[in-house]
């Protein structure tokens, strides 16, 4: 008898050092975490997830939630840290297959999704009107992904200083007003667009790159995303949008959120 408990202790100890999952190798994705919302402004249908880790240690944040506005932080994490990160996912339980069901019907709660890429598969987790009578796995994940604030956490995290994300590629959805249209929250007196354009401007997306997509994301960074701009007579938003490391066109964009 005494044999078969110490045994079993010692099962129990094992598989309680067994080590956290590895993050995937390669410079993909190996965390995404992305607060959304439920019904949203157009804009924030292309707006890049909050917290997206890359195997090489860079991480993009967009740490300002404040929508009318995007601006988004890079920075650079110790392999390390990156490790720390997938043992506290461990602890919180992200590697587990939890149930983060809601029973009640909330409409437009918005959803928590996070997504771990280690060396075996991806985990994707959902959670359904994160923040509402959260508890057990449902407050553990939600926790986790607060605290993906790289601002917070300490010096030696980093493996060099923070600075604006600046990819040289970006994305330009324009969406044109209709001289009939009814005025909308979203209208006020148009300003005239800074950046040259050499065709037309309609309804779509195109991707800016060089000194053109600095600009263009400079004017994403400091005005509102309300703003009516006028060129060549043609009334219109722009929503500006950064393409990140894995992105390549404006499709992907797309395709990120409805995946």
């Amino acid at each position: 008898m005494r044999i078969f408990w110490g045994a079993a202790a010692l099962i129990l100890l094992v598989a309680g050092c067994a080590p956290a999952p590895v993050p995937g190798r390669g410079d993909g994705v190996v965390l995404l975490v992305d607060w959304r919302g439920g019904l949203v402004p157009s804009y924030e249908v292309i707006d890049p997830p909050d917290f997206v880790l890359y195997g090489n240690g860079q991480a993009i944040v967009r740490e300002d939630r404040d929508t009318d506005v995007l601006r988004l932080v890079e920075y650079r994490l110790t392999p390390e840290r990156v490790q720390t990160l997938f043992e506290e996912a461990e602890d919180a339980g992200l590697f587990d297959d939890e149930d983060y069901s809601f029973d009640e019907q909330v409409p437009d709660g918005g959803t928590l999704m996070i997504v771990l890429r280690t060396e075996e598969r991806e985990h994707v987790v959902e959670i359904p009107v994160p923040g509402l009578a959260d508890s057990g796995a449902r407050d553990d994940a939600t926790e986790f992904a607060k605290s993906l604030t790289p601002s917070n956490w300490a010096a030696s995290d980093f493996s060099r200083r923070s600075s604006p994300y600046r990819p040289g590629r970006v994305a330009v959805t324009y969406q044109v007003r209709e001289p009939t249209a009814t005025p909308s929250k979203y209208d006020t007196v148009p300003r005239r667009w800074p950046l040259a354009e050499p065709e037309p401007i309609h309804d779509g997306c195109v991707v800016l790159t060089g000194e053109t997509a600095t600009r263009a994301q400079e004017i994403g960074e400091s005005r509102s995303r309300s703003t009516l701009w006028q060129h060549d007579g043609v009334e219109f938003h722009a929503w500006i949008r950064p393409l990140l490391p894995d992105e390549a066109d404006c499709d992907e964009i797309e395709q990120r959120y409805f995946e």
